[in-house]
């Protein structure tokens, strides 16, 4: 009975964190994030919390900073983390910037990553961009590497039509 207790107070105090992390103030949410609060939820995906809450501060950051952010993003795509920096890379193409689609380059040609999260970015930039200077560079950079080859084979075929 005491560890269930204990659990429940464990789980109470993650949705209060996430609560104060997530929910921001009336002027924040006309204005976006501060500096303090993307500095806050940036430190937070790096933190231990459970990856749904993690899913759900990336989703605030993308969806509160107009810019500027890309470079925290990529930061957090070069990281431990393989899942959540899969989901990043979606969220650096969603942002549609032009440092954001350059950050995916970066992370597309950084052969130290994780193949996943390479290909996360070769998808992001495909998906969100769908420009066909875009097929080229996605086919040079896939060349040598049958992994990245598949993805590009798919991607032409299924989001260029080629």
């Amino acid at each position: 009975m005491k560890g269930r207790t204990i659990l429940l107070c464990l789980a109470g105090a993650g949705v209060i964190l996430a609560a104060v992390f997530l929910a921001p103030s009336s002027r924040e949410a006309e204005a976006g994030y501060s500096s303090d609060t993307v500095k806050e939820l940036v430190s937070y995906l790096e933190g231990d919390a459970a990856f749904n809450l993690k899913l759900q501060a990336l989703d605030a950051l993308r969806k509160k900073t107009d810019t500027g952010v890309e470079s925290d993003l990529e930061k957090l795509a070069k990281g431990d983390d393989v899942k959540l920096a899969i989901f990043v890379t979606t969220a650096l193409g969603k942002k549609g910037t032009a440092d954001a689609k350059k950050k995916l380059k970066s992370l597309l040609e950084n052969g130290d990553l994780d193949i996943k999260v390479r290909i996360g970015a070769m998808s992001a930039i495909a998906y969100h961009w769908k420009d066909s200077g875009d097929l080229t560079y996605l086919e040079k950079k896939s060349k040598g590497n049958t992994t990245l080859s598949s993805r590009y084979a798919w991607l032409a075929k299924h989001v260029y039509g080629k």
